[in-house]
C-alpha cells in the first residue's frame, strides 16, 4: 500500500480526515528527452475529484514543460517541486475560502460559468 499524505501537505494531523497518495515518480530516458513520469497522477486526481488532464496541466504551467501522453512531463523534476506546486493546485482549485476543507462541487451555470460549493460549509 502505497503512503497516504492530507490533502493539503502543510496539515500536520495524523488523524486527519481527507488524505491521497502520495506522489511517485520515474525518470525516463536520459541524455536528451529526459521525461518524468508522475506514476499515480490518476489516483491523486481522483483523490481531489479533479480531471487528470487539469492537474498535468497545472504542471505543466507552473513548471514550464510540455506533456507528452497522460502522466508525462518533459525534463527533470524533484518530487519536492512537484509536491509544492501540488500544494499551490489544492489551495487555489480543491480548498473551500470558507472553511478550508476539500469538498468543493463545481457545477456548470450557462456556457462560460463555473460555481463551487462547498459539501462542509455551504459556502457558493
Amino acid at each position: 500500500m502505497s503512503k497516504r499524505v492530507n490533502i493539503p501537505s502543510t496539515v500536520n494531523d495524523p488523524s486527519y480526515r481527507y488524505k491521497m497518495p502520495a506522489l511517485q515518480k520515474k525518470q525516463e530516458s536520459r541524455g536528451n528527452g529526459v521525461k518524468t513520469n508522475i506514476v499515480n497522477l490518476m489516483e491523486i486526481a481522483n483523490a481531489l475529484r479533479v480531471p487528470d488532464a487539469a492537474l498535468l496541466k497545472w504542471f505543466c504551467r507552473e513548471l514550464g514543460a510540455n506533456s507528452e501522453g497522460t502522466t508525462i512531463i518533459k525534463g527533470i523534476h524533484q518530487v519536492s517541486d512537484l509536491a509544492l506546486h501540488l500544494d499551490k493546485f489544492i489551495a487555489r482549485f480543491v480548498l473551500c475560502t470558507k472553511c478550508k476543507y476539500p469538498e468543493l462541487s463545481y457545477h456548470k451555470l450557462g456556457k462560460k460559468q463555473l460555481i463551487a460549493k462547498c459539501f462542509a460549509c455551504r459556502n457558493e
